[in-house]
């Protein structure tokens, strides 16, 4: 595998500028021969721990200052921790983008968003294809991930092949049948021998291997089955275009229409229909403005919000804030993907409104409530569904509370603060009070 360097040949330098040992703003600049190649270059949206921060971006000055010997980038995949600081880029520098139809169509997107798609030159490359990209030979070999159409790539340079792997996932079985190119990888390696090799280590510290994205489409099958005669609401990635098929896949088998919900979701669903990697006949997707014309057990909701982010579709459902949608006791949510790592507390709080959301109860009053200092899910009984949540200004809590009779609450743990509207219950000892009340 390893290759020594070749005496009186063109130094190659690499710069990390984001992304080396965190967890997104990838962005790396391979230099060689005065001139600059950037491979990837992603935001990472900040925690609770930066106020007020929209996105952690790269070291991007270090390329303004560069800006004159910058030739190109290169887009591995599509996600936002590898392209969403493209628009902050290209606000000072005018540049070719290389990436797959799939990725590129995001990056259009975002572009003409930013009003900025006249300062890129998109360009597309397939698999196998084998490029001059400034003083670089790209050679673009296929990579299985959580979203379609990744690149593995191999520079070659004078001081051997450099393996850039992407983020990858080695799924034998994919869905879209795209394997990672194994074979080339294996020959690049016996042949010229790889020189260095930068490669993806998200979860490399967790034992044991991923599964096949296809165990996961079996699982979906099966709850849609399970879930016959009820609506259906599956929260997922936007990107994950793998997801999406299988779940399509699943509604059409038990004789349900796809309706997406979530800018990103519908654009992303278009997207990938219009290049050929998403699969879903014209007369088993509506649009969300039809929902109300199609029986509800005829409909499978697929939707943004799997990770509990405050503006998406699942949790504007949630809080009963949604245009298009509100759950009922007749509905069943789904939750299609794990919490990313950062994500759980956000995830937490979106299952909670979900569940309250989904009620059964014979009655059931939405209240808002203020003057509080602690969640009121804590001495309450799980088995009846609140959820509580700190609103964006100052602290106020919007709980659910569901009852059939006062008589069910009269055994509540003293200061747990519920309200029955039909008890006539409008306070507790504990100094909450009711501002508002809206009939579910």
């Amino acid at each position: 595998m390893n290759q020594p360097a070749t005496s009186g040949s063109d130094p190659v330098r690499i710069t990390f500028l984001g992304g080396l040992g965190e967890i997104g703003r990838n962005c790396a600049a391979l230099e060689t021969r005065g001139r600059i190649v950037v491979l990837d270059c992603g935001q990472m949206f900040a925690g609770d721990d930066l106020p007020g921060v929209d996105a952690v971006l790269p070291d991007l000055d270090w390329l303004f200052e560069r800006g004159d010997r910058v030739d190109a980038v290169i887009a591995t995949h599509a996600h936002e921790d590898h392209i969403g600081a493209l628009p902050y880029l290209l606000t000072h520098l005018s540049l070719p983008i290389f990436g797959s139809p799939f990725t590129l169509g995001m990056i259009e997107h975002k572009l003409r968003e930013a009003d900025l798609l006249d300062r890129a030159d998109l360009r597309k490359v397939s698999d196998g294809d084998r490029l001059d990209i400034g003083p670089f030979d790209c050679e673009f070999l296929p990579v299985t991930h959580s979203i379609p159409s990744g690149n593995i790539t191999a520079f070659h340079t004078d001081q051997g092949v450099i393996l850039h792997s992407s983020d990858f996932k080695l799924d034998l079985t994919p869905v879209d049948g795209r394997r990672t190119d194994l074979s080339r990888i294996g020959a690049l390696a016996a042949g010229p021998g790889i020189r260095l090799l930068l490669c993806d280590s998200t979860n490399a510290d967790r034992p044991g291997s991923s599964r096949s994205e296809r165990e996961v489409g079996a699982v979906l099958a099966a709850l849609l089955r399970e879930n016959e005669g009820r609506r259906v609401v599956v929260a997922s990635f936007a990107s994950h275009i793998h997801r999406l098929q299988q779940i399509a896949d699943a509604a059409i088998a038990t004789g349900r229409v796809v309706v997406t919900l979530g800018l990103s979701m519908r654009r992303n669903v278009k997207l990938a229909r219009d290049v050929g990697i998403l699969r879903i006949p014209d007369h088993a997707i509506r649009d969300i403005e039809d929902i109300d014309d199609i029986e509800p057990e005829r409909v499978c909701v697929i939707c943004t919000g799997s990770q509990g982010e405050p503006r998406a579709a699942l949790t504007q459902m949630a809080m009963g804030e949604s245009r298009w949608l509100e759950l009922d006791g007749d509905d069943t949510v789904i939750f299609s993907s794990h919490p990313i790592p950062g994500n759980e507390a956000a995830r937490s709080t979106s299952t909670r409104r979900a569940t309250a959301s989904n009620r059964s109860c014979a009655r059931c009053t939405r209240w808002r409530c203020r003057s509080g200092s602690s969640p009121c899910t804590a001495n309450t009984p799980t088995s009846w569904p609140i959820a509580t949540w700190p609103a964006r200004w100052g602290w106020r809590t919007t709980t659910w509370c569901c009852a059939r009779t006062a008589t069910r609450w009269s055994s509540r743990p003293t200061g747990s603060p519920i309200w029955v509207r039909s008890a006539g219950i409008t306070s507790t000892s504990t100094g909450w009070s009711a501002i508002s009340a809206t009939r579910c």
